[in-house]
């Protein structure tokens, strides 16, 4: 691809295998990998109509899908994630800065975005509690202490590795 990746860090041990010293099993190190690269398809447009010349993103989207099809090593897939990751770093576009942008919204309100989407907020400034709605990714069902079925509103999508039509937990 022609630029040297780079990386100064420490990986996070959730996205590691058990093998080396992370916590995931290889079949959810994979379910997430496809689940990265997934997400990624829908945003790498934004990026390569800025930036035709480089294919660092797409690059790593490819990668990505060839490790978790076994075709590639790990370590050739991480390398064009860093890459990517370089990319991101180095790119001025209107994508990059509308990532940037804050959304200011009135004490109350309601916003709604994807989980796609890189977020935070700003700190409580009020001494009410802040409510929120998270629908995140679980290796894992989350399930009852008792293990009797799904915690509070959990919606399984991927079972035993394979995705699963949404079956809609009770309250309670």
């Amino acid at each position: 691809m022609g630029k040297e990746a780079s990386y100064a860090g420490r990986r996070d041990p959730r996205f590691v295998t058990i093998r080396r010293g992370g916590t995931l099993e290889d079949m959810q190190h994979r379910l997430l990998a496809s689940w990265v690269a997934d997400c990624a398809e829908y945003v790498v447009e934004f990026f390569c109509s800025q930036h035709p010349g480089d294919e660092r993103p797409r690059f790593a989207i490819e990668q990505a899908q060839a490790w978790d099809r076994g075709e590639i090593s790990m370590t050739q897939a991480r390398q064009a994630a860093y890459a990517a990751h370089d990319a991101a770093k180095e790119a001025s576009c209107a994508a990059r800065e509308a990532a940037h942008t804050p959304c200011l919204v009135p004490a109350g309100s309601v916003v709604v975005f994807s989980s796609r989407v890189f977020h935070r907020s700003g700190p409580n400034t009020t001494n009410q509690m802040r409510r929120s709605y998270l629908a995140q990714y679980s290796a894992e069902p989350i399930m009852k202490k008792d293990g009797s079925g799904v915690w509070a509103q959990a919606v399984p999508v991927v079972v035993n590795g394979q995705r699963v039509a949404p079956v809609y937990a009770k309250a309670g």
